[in-house]
Formats: structure tokens, sequence, C-alpha cells
């Protein structure tokens, strides 16, 4: 008797502090990618707990343009609120246009089956060109022979260029034919 009572007291300790806990990030089903033109693009994360039959009951997402603001609540671009759901794929971003270009990060928690919320996981994603027939400005390079044949090895093609400004970071958008 002592042994089976020692047991279920194991049992419900466990229950007691087990909570959902966020695993993965995903944007447009892309772990913190570059490069996403839709301009509402859907998050999704997976979760994981350590006691059976333990679901998310809501979940909160907010989203920035820089870790900072994140962290701070401030200028934020959407912030969902608690929204009571077991919905975990496929959320679609509800808030201010995103821009061309920029980055973003996004966080999420969620709330378990008993009501406990989970710790914040992070993650972000950079936009591409939204409207490239007016933001992609650039001149096409071709190779001087343009004579195609079988037997004839891809031109190698580049373009230098010089960089005015300082930066901290940059994005080349760059495609080829074919």
């Amino acid at each position: 008797m002592r042994k089976i009572f020692l047991l279920a007291g194991l049992f419900m300790s466990l229950a007691v502090t087990a909570q959902l806990s966020i695993q993965k990030l995903w944007v447009e089903n892309l772990e913190q990618p570059n490069g996403i033109i839709a301009s509402h693009p859907r998050l999704t994360w997976s979760l994981n707990s350590n006691v059976r039959e333990n679901t998310q009951s809501a979940y909160h997402v907010q989203v920035a343009t820089t870790i900072e603001n994140l962290n701070r609540e401030s200028n934020l671009v959407w912030d969902s609120g608690r929204v009571d759901s077991d919905q975990s794929v496929r959320i679609s971003y509800a808030g201010r246009a995103l821009e061309s270009g920029n980055s973003y990060v996004w966080r999420v928690r969620v709330w378990d089956s008993r009501g406990r919320p989970s710790a914040w996981k992070s993650g972000s994603w950079q936009m591409g060109l939204l409207h490239p027939e007016t933001e992609f400005t650039a001149q096409w390079i071709g190779p001087e022979n343009e004579v195609d044949t079988l037997m004839r090895p891809s031109p190698y093609l580049r373009k230098e260029f010089e960089i005015q400004k300082t930066s901290q970071n940059a994005t080349a958008y760059i495609t080829s034919h074919g």
C-alpha cells in the first residue's frame, strides 16, 4: 500500500507543475525565413508537454521591428492579445501593413488546458519585395555572346559596385533566368 501511495503522490506532483512549452516557430512553414512575400504571413508553432492530454487553450502573439521593442512591448506592429483557441498552425498575421525588405521579430506564448501560461518563444523573419514591379529597379546583366548552345558552359556573370554608406547589414535581391 505504501508504494502505491508514493507513486500516486509522484504523479500528482507532476500534474501540478506540468505545462506546455513551445519548441519551434515557423513563418510560412520556414524557420526564420528571408524573402517572405506574403502580405499576411502565417505563423506556426509546435508544442511539447511532459503530461498526456495537456493541450493549448489560448495563445498570444506579438510582432515588432526590433527585439528591443518586442521586449519592452512598445511600437508593436501586431499584438493579438490573448486568443482563446487551440489553433497553433497557420495563424495569419493581422497587424499593420508589413514593409518590403524589413525584418520582423515575433514571439508567442500559450496557455495549457489548466490555464497556465508558457514562457515566450521568439523568432524572426525578413520580408522580400512585396511589389517587385515597382521596387526592383536594377538593370539586367547578360553574356556578351547571345548564341546559346548545349556544349557551351553557363556564363559567369558579375557586376562590381561600391557601397557609399556604412551599414550594419544588407540584403541583395538576386535572380536569374531559367
